[in-house]
């Protein structure tokens, strides 16, 4: 007589299957944010609402100068509380990652640096996080310490209106 087959006969090799599955999605989880700053960087795509970051305030200052635009300085550190967060709600929201890309160069200064903490000196910079915006000869055009998404997206149109206002010549 033959015995009849359980459906559970095959559940170590479900299991397993299963487990690799997780742990696979985790590790890609875990990586992504690595994953699409290395794109970026690449410059094979920037992910919706992520902002191309550069670093260097004086090779900034010379994007700045051929492209028209204004610069965009934020101030920041690994242990900062506010800035990690704005970094998880401010920097991630679509439009103004979409407002920083299109209309201004976006550098980033970590404060715990040397180029970091000198330019923070020459720019008056005492907060964290503070963001400034300044025009291509380095004069500051507006300045903003941590906000909230739609905080950031009035001060980014704001400062565009008074790039616009101050002359963002090329020289």
């Amino acid at each position: 007589m033959k015995r009849p087959r359980h459906r559970y006969n095959n559940f170590p090799l479900q299991s397993a299957v299963i487990m690799a599955l997780f742990t696979t999605t985790l590790i890609f989880v875990a990586l992504w944010p690595w994953l699409t700053n290395v794109a970026a960087r690449w410059g094979i795509a920037a992910a919706p609402g992520h902002i191309t970051w550069h670093h260097g305030l004086s090779r900034g200052k010379q994007q700045s100068k051929t492209t028209g635009r204004l610069l965009l300085v934020d101030f920041w550190a690994t242990w900062c509380p506010p800035c990690r967060l704005m970094d998880r709600t401010v920097w991630t929201d679509r439009t103004v990652a979409n407002l920083v890309n299109n209309h201004f160069i976006a550098i980033r200064e970590d404060i715990d640096s040397p180029a970091g903490k000198a330019d923070a000196r020459k720019l008056g910079v005492q907060v964290l996080p503070t963001v400034l915006v300044l025009n291509a000869r380095g004069n500051i055009v507006s300045v903003a310490q941590s906000m909230g998404p739609r905080q950031t997206r009035h001060f980014l149109t704001q400062a565009m209106a008074n790039g616009s206002l101050l002359g963002t010549d090329k020289k």
